[in-house]
């Protein structure tokens, strides 16, 4: 595996200096998420450091996987949820309310529930009866689904790739490091005491480690050790996001480029996005 080349080097330290001032505040709005995402991916700023109009359909797949599929913790009216939205669903159904972090803020190929969701709903009355949890627990899964089949379907249609087989593998990969970077950033942060629900990056980091083996098995080993040392060494979730954020912007553009023998740079290129 190559060392990432000047040419990243140089245009990364521009997207790390604008990503300090980002990491030092909450993320308030989406556009923050958004550039952050695109910093650990091998597409070109700018001089100004904006995402140029070539790279807009990447813009507009992270707006959707930060907006749409991890923030709006209602989802969509559909006819599985009696012609409901997911949340207003479960609303109906148990009683259940909760703020927009404790719902979809787990790795995006890990299971739907976390430790804080537990506690959540052993509140309810309900909990004592396990058919119900259950019931809750399939309502959570069949909406992943859904989100999750959106994400991949729009991932391969913005990177030109198949449903299926090798290309799929490389979607659903790229598509996941993007979704764990947004919950890293919701850690890496100075005056956001609201954690709840959002999966500890120490846990995130393993389906990190899992995508960067899809992408490139041997390649992105060097990446897997880098990230392992962090999580081994540091208790800190919040010093944990910071570095693998920072591992992903310096070592993830390369490792895409020049893996598979370049194929995914040049079917990158073919589709006219501009790169590192």
């Amino acid at each position: 595996m190559m060392r990432p080349r000047n040419k990243y080097k140089a245009i990364l330290l521009t997207i790390s200096l604008l990503l300090a001032a980002i990491q030092s505040f909450a993320h308030p709005n989406a556009k923050l998420h958004v550039m952050e995402m695109y910093s650990v991916l091998p597409f070109a700023t700018d001089v100004k450091g904006n995402i140029p109009k070539e790279n807009l359909k990447i813009k507009l797949w992270l707006q959707t996987i930060t907006s749409d599929l991890i923030d709006n913790y209602k989802g969509e009216p559909i006819e599985d949820f009696d012609n409901l939205n997911f949340y207003d669903y479960v609303k109906r159904e148990f009683g259940f309310a909760c703020k927009h972090r404790l719902l979809f803020h787990w790795g995006y190929n890990a299971l739907p529930w976390s430790d804080d969701l537990e506690r959540k709903i052993s509140k309810y009355t309900w909990y004592d009866n396990p058919s119900e949890v259950v019931r809750f627990k399939d309502c959570l899964v069949r909406e992943q689904q859904r989100r999750n089949n959106i994400a991949n379907r729009v991932t391969e249609d913005t990177f030109g790739l198949a449903h299926y087989g090798k290309e799929a593998g490389w979607a659903n990969a790229i598509l996941a490091i993007v979704y764990d970077v947004h919950l890293l950033g919701d850690y890496v942060l100075t005056d956001n005491h609201d954690f709840d629900g959002v999966t500890p990056p120490s846990k995130v980091c393993g389906d990190i480690i899992n995508a960067l083996r899809k992408i490139d098995k041997v390649g992105g080993e060097t990446i897997v050790k880098k990230i392992k040392k962090i999580t081994d060494q540091e208790s800190n979730e919040h010093i944990i996001a910071s570095d693998v954020i920072s591992i992903l912007q310096n070592d993830l553009p390369a490792l895409i480029l020049e893996s598979n023998e370049n194929d995914i740079k040049n079917h990158l290129l073919q589709l006219g996005y501009l790169l590192l």
